[in-house]
């Protein structure tokens, strides 16, 4: 239910305040939470995903374009990323931000 009240508070904010914007709010949460184990053609078991910059989780990894075949989004919904063991995890807040970035098209600027 808390991350259904997050997703609609985020909606609404989006909506009256505009686009979320890629570098300063999507980015420094890769950042702090992915890129421990995606960095550098995808440091995780061979995933090839990479989350240091736009342009290369636009390309996606061996699983092909996380954003247009849904994988980002499932993955962290569920909770399967960050992978066990990881020493940062994501938020509510966070997974709604990504999730509603996500729905805004994925742009690299709000």
């Amino acid at each position: 239910m808390k991350q259904i009240i997050t997703l609609f508070t985020l909606l609404i904010f989006t909506i009256f305040y505009g686009q979320i914007d890629y570098d300063t709010q999507i980015q420094p949460i890769f950042d702090a939470t992915c890129t421990e184990c995606h960095w550098t053609n995808g440091g995780y078991t061979g995933s090839g995903l990479e989350l240091t910059s736009y342009n290369s989780v636009m390309e996606g990894g061996e699983s092909g374009d996380v954003i247009a075949n849904g994988l980002l989004e499932e993955y962290i919904i569920s909770g399967y990323m960050p992978a066990y063991g990881a020493t940062s995890f994501l938020t509510d807040e966070e997974i709604g931000l990504i999730v509603q970035w996500i729905s805004e098209g994925a742009n690299p600027s709000g």
